[in-house]
């Protein structure tokens, strides 16, 4: 391909900072003369006329008129309309041909509340003049046309427009138009201002900047994007430092009466350990790598007549902590930073032993340095020990080693057949995909859904329970739940290895069900777990939400939802004797009809657990509470009871006593007779057993520090196993465990070593005693794929490519009888390619699952590996002619239908989830 070709391509990708473009090109030089749509995130685009082949002749673009598309949470009503770009010499850097149809514009103005367009008379004979942005350095200013008459006298129309007589031109006022270097905002001037706030600000979107193009007699057309935003509303401190480095901005106060841009006030004073950032009319500190501000972070320019362009306070500065003194002799001390940008430091004995401080014991010291109010003096911190000093530093101790039993080996699978197309064994077909874009049902799901749970219905369907927020930028987490019906057959939908829901309805194959929304009053709420009742009339969703106005605190919080419907019931905030920072993470129902919430208590950090799969709460007390079966099946919840509670704390002679943890899954079971919960308290593997009748402690295997299963890695799910008669045999986990080696094939891994993380299975025994099998997962060893994975062979580097396990289920043949298990993973490289060395970085750059995709891997009892099957949501891409493409996707949970299928509820990398369902195995239906 030639470089003209290059830059021709190059050419057809441009975006708007919130939506993608949708635009049809004719290019000789790019695509051989033919007419090829290009479809680009732009959301639904609606009248929008697919051209034919050009058959390399002459282009000729339809006029195409606008239409209107799309309800999208904060950017109010959007507006799409259909410009023409008309051959007329240049038409791409240097175009002289931007034509606006007025008459639209007057209906577009009417559309959005307006009376209509303002009138203008002052065009006359002359051109239509150009208003260019004040203070905008090199910008390409282009002329335009209205109703077809260029504003540039060397224009060939020109000369048509000053022959035609005065007409009073309906007004699009135009701010500076840039092509090539600039960015492109356009604003309607309408006769009055809107009842609807939501369209005060409506402006064009933004344009990044064009490749270069030569003159290559290529037409197109596009919709261009017009949005009307909401209010704006200032972020947090945390979310302007996040944009900043994002490069992105909004984030600064806009301009007003009062609000002055940025740099029309004087210098801000420097502040020492940071720079000082802007945007709009606000500047704000951004200390430097460990340091930690002080004193006010952000200020607003303003502007009144007396004092003209001024600052109202100046910026804080930034200070850190001192380094701490060397740990005495046996113990290492590594510091960095963490993810607030704070100085850390971790303490270990060198021989594997607990750390001792007076009294307190711990297996290992986190010091983190902050600067508290009132008197923001930065001192180095824990949470359990308090201030930390040098001469505290001197203090500590090593306690003797722990004595450790060696676990079982690994098991190994035998003889097993990996396949060309991602999956190994005989693994089942997948029966269909179907997903729910966030970005296309914002007002049913929020922005970017992500599911953290799901199961199957009485009635068939499919419920997933999760977090979203309410606009693309927002760090304010919603609840959300959501049901789906799956078609009875394949064959139904559209496309079955990629099929998009939209809307709530009554179509299989083209809406969801419902979909249950809180945004609590704009205050964080989190679902992390949903179960249905044995009769199928109602759901049960547990989660975490702010339930009052101080933002630091937040709660355990349960909702009961009609399960046709998708209504609420009843709801309830948990907060007694929980401290200020509480939730729950898991639900499960009980025999007797009342229901068990698992969680944590009594957290220290505050900031509010994001989405994780299943949860990994670190600084919490794991409790567990059960509530009855007239609390379940009661219309209203008050402020409900529990049976009983149980804390690990190590209260009433209760072994287990932790505080890093959160019961993050459970299982409700029968064992001779008595019914039991299983719970899974920490990120590492913990097991605890309770009678689910009273609460009392049954078993505990153990904090997996000192005692129990020591460096078993992170369990995230559990099932029980039982035998023929019902008795049970042990549990079985899934999960992910993280190896640090310093050579990877040969290749030397730097001072940092490289982590090894691979899906875990592992069965425990039923006394809780010892393990009994385990099967890790090296995914990285997996060839092969769909569309760009076609090409994935082996990795010969283990630290390559990580492998997440989550959910779990049990799996059953067509008979009712226990076969084995099946576990929902991710699988994919990451943070990215810049932390390997050498060679994996290389391997790692050119690597194509650098995008994650799905695996789900089933295996039978004895722990061997039965079938795997790698997956992600496909669908075509029209810029190569209709080509598959496969999406970015992870399987988090997993259930069997009681048809037998194996479904995957998935987390989609455009901000969505979705639903993977595998046709049966041979023998399970």
């Amino acid at each position: 391909m030639s470089s003209k070709e290059d830059e021709c391509k190059k050419g057809s990708e441009y975006r708007t900072s919130s939506f993608w473009l949708q635009w049809s090109s004719c290019d000789k030089f790019c695509n051989g003369g033919k007419r090829v749509r290009h479809m680009c995130k732009a959301g639904v685009v609606l009248n929008h006329l697919e051209m034919e082949s050009c058959n390399n002749e002459a282009c000729t673009v339809p006029d195409m008129g606008w239409s209107m598309a799309l309800e999208n949470g904060d950017h109010g009503r959007i507006i799409i309309l259909n410009h023409s770009f008309r051959k007329v010499g240049t038409l791409c850097k240097n175009s002289n041909d931007f034509r606006i149809r007025t008459a639209h514009a007057d209906d577009l103005c009417k559309e959005m509340g307006f009376k209509g367009m303002k009138q203008r008379s002052d065009y006359d004979n002359k051109a239509l003049q150009q208003v260019s942005k004040i203070n905008t350095k090199g910008v390409h200013k282009l002329p335009f046309l209205v109703n077809g008459y260029a504003s540039n006298p060397e224009h060939e129309n020109y000369n048509l427009r000053k022959s035609t007589p005065t007409r009073a031109f309906r007004d699009i006022k135009l701010g500076e138009m840039g092509c090539m270097m600039g960015r492109t905002d356009v604003v309607l001037s309408c006769e009055r201002r809107p009842a609807n706030k939501r369209f005060e600000s409506a402006a064009w979107s933004e344009w990044t900047e064009w490749g270069e193009c030569e003159n290559d007699s290529r037409s197109r057309y596009s919709s261009i994007i017009l949005s009307a935003s909401a209010e704006w509303q200032q972020p947090s401190y945390s979310e302007v430092l996040a944009k900043f480095d994002q490069r992105s901005g909004g984030w600064g106060a806009p301009t007003n009466r009062i609000a002055a841009n940025a740099d029309l006030c004087p210098p801000l004073d420097p502040v020492e350990n940071a720079e000082i950032i802007c945007d709009q009319a606000t500047c704000a500190v951004k200390c430097d790598e460990g340091f930690i501000p002080i004193g006010r972070r952000r200020t607003k320019c303003r502007f009144n007549q007396t004092k003209q362009f001024f600052w109202k306070k100046q910026l804080g500065g930034c200070d850190s902590c001192a380094d701490l003194a060397a740990p005495p002799a046996g113990m290492t001390m590594t510091c960095g930073l963490n993810k607030m940008n704070r100085k850390k430091c971790t303490l270990t004995c060198d021989n594997g032993s607990d750390i001792s401080a007076g009294e307190l014991i711990k297996p290992k010291l986190h010091a983190v340095c902050a600067c508290p109010r009132p008197d923001r003096i930065c001192r180095w911190n824990n949470r359990v020990f308090g201030e930390i000093s040098d001469e505290g530093i001197a203090e500590l101790a090593c306690n003797a080693p722990p004595t450790t039993t060696q676990a079982p080996a690994t098991t190994t699978a035998g003889a097993f057949t990996f396949n060309a197309d991602g999956t190994g064994g005989t693994a089942p077909a997948v029966r269909h995909y179907a997903v729910v874009n966030g970005e296309a049902n914002v007002a049913a799901t929020g922005h970017g859904p992500h599911a953290a749970d799901g199961q199957v219905c009485a009635d068939g369907g499919y419920l997933a329970a999760g977090i979203s927020v309410p606009t693309e930028m927002s760090q304010i987490g919603q609840c959300v739940v959501s049901k789906v019906m799956p078609c009875a057959t394949a064959a139904e939908y559209a496309m079955p290895l990629g099929n998009d829901l939209n809307g709530a309805g009554a179509n299989c194959a083209e809406n969801f069900k419902w979909a249950w929304l809180n945004n609590n009053n704009n205050r964080y709420c989190h679902m992390v777990s949903v179960k249905e009742s044995a009769d199928g009339s109602y759901i049960l969703a547990a989660g975490t939400r702010q339930s009052t106005s101080t933002s630091n605190n937040y709660n355990g919080y349960v909702v009961k939802i009609d399960s046709a419907t998708g209504t609420t019931i009843w709801e309830f905030d948990y907060l007694t004797g929980a401290g200020s920072r509480s939730g729950f993470e898991t639900v499960h129902l009980t025999s007797d009809g009342g229901f068990i919430v698992g969680g944590f208590m009594n957290r220290v950090d505050t900031e509010k657990p994001g989405f994780k799969s299943g949860g990994q709460v670190d600084q919490g007390i794991p409790v567990m509470h059960k509530f009855s079966a007239a609390q379940a099946a009661s219309s209203s919840a008050g402020t409900p009871t529990p049976v009983w509670s149980y804390s690990c704390d190590g209260s009433s002679g209760r072994t287990c006593n932790l505080n890093d943890g959160s019961v993050k899954n459970m299982r409700v079971f029968t064992d001779a007779g008595v019914e039991k919960v299983v719970g899974l308290p920490t990120s590492r593997s913990i097991l605890l057993v309770l009678d689910a009748i009273t609460g009392a402690e049954i078993a505990y295997s153990g904090d997996g520090l000192s005692s129990g299963f020591i460096g078993d890695g992170t369990a995230n799910d559990i099932e029980v196993e039982k035998d023929a008669s019902g008795a049970v045999t042990g549990y079985v986990t899934s999960g992910l465990r993280a190896v640090p080696i310093q050579t990877d094939n040969g290749v030397a891994c730097g001072d940092d070593g490289c982590s090894v993380i691979t899906g875990s299975f592992t069965k425990y025994k039923a006394d809780l005693s010892a393990s009994e099998w385990k099967l890790d997962l090296q995914t990285g060893e997996w060839p092969g794929g769909a569309n760009a994975f076609a090409s994935v062979v082996a990795t010969p580097y283990k630290s390559l490519v990580y492998t997440e396990c989550w959910g779990l289920t049990s799996v059953k043949d067509g008979s009712g009888a226990h076969v084995g298990y099946a576990a929902a993973c991710g699988t994919g490289i990451e943070p990215g390619c810049g932390i390997h060395p050498g060679a994996i970085q290389t391997e790692c750059n050119n690597d194509p699952r650098k995008a994650w995709r799905g695996a789900v891997a089933r295996i039978d009892l004895s722990g061997n590996l039965v079938w795997y099957s790698i997956n992600s949501y496909q669908a075509p891409n029209e810029e190569a002619g209709g080509a598959m493409e496969s999406g970015e996707s992870a399987s988090e949970y997993i259930f069997q239908t009681p048809e037998g299928r194996i479904v995957s509820v998935t987390d989609e990398g455009f901000g969505g989830f979705g639903f993977l369902t595998f046709e049966c195995e041979a023998g399970t239906c």
